[in-house]
């Protein structure tokens, strides 16, 4: 079973929480910032478990302008400044209640070094665009209700965790040839 070979393959991630994090006040690129508006509108984002400790302020809210992804420090979203602006470099919603398929267009997320969307109910595919990202260094959608198969996935993956998924299929083989992977 596939849940097996990620047990002793992958075993249990070591991500990071990240919350409310900017090092920047500018904009996001457009393109940025419709991967979160489309992953917010295809997981149900007005259903999400916001963290009730922290600010009003700091919960996705669309339509916004450009800049208030970053500089509001929207929850469970990490920025950083580039040359061009602000970049997206982290997503961690473990446990937001998301529900509904991680749209395509997460590839546009290009600066993005970790994502952990487990514990949730989302569902469908792991978007094959998920391999443009190459900066991607853990990606964690364990405890989730994903089918289909594995696509290929950025080969700057240091960290996967797929567990308890209804995914089929084996790893593609070039994931299988990471002596990094954990």
């Amino acid at each position: 079973m596939l849940s097996i070979l990620f047990a002793v393959l992958i075993g249990v991630g070591t991500l990071v929480s990240v919350c409310c994090s900017s090092t920047c006040d500018g904009s996001l690129s457009s393109s940025e910032y419709y991967a979160l508006e489309a992953l917010f509108t295809s997981t149900k984002g007005s259903e999400w478990k916001w963290n009730q400790r922290l600010p009003q302020s700091t919960r996705w809210n669309f339509p916004s302008s450009l800049s208030t992804p970053c500089s509001s420090m929207w929850q469970g979203l990490n920025c950083s400044y580039s040359g061009a602006g602000c970049v997206v470099t982290a997503l961690s919603l473990s446990g937001y209640n998301l529900q509904g398929s991680i749209p395509p267009n997460i590839g546009n997320l290009s600066s993005i070094h970790l994502i952990d969307c487990s514990t949730n109910r989302l569902t469908g595919i792991i978007p094959n665009l998920l391999n443009q990202l190459l900066n991607l260094t853990k990606l964690d959608l364990s405890i989730n209700k994903l089918n289909g198969s594995i696509p290929q996935l950025p080969l700057t993956l240091t960290t996967l965790n797929l567990n308890i998924n209804r995914l089929t299929g084996s790893l593609p083989a070039e994931l299988c040839q990471l002596i990094t992977l954990t």
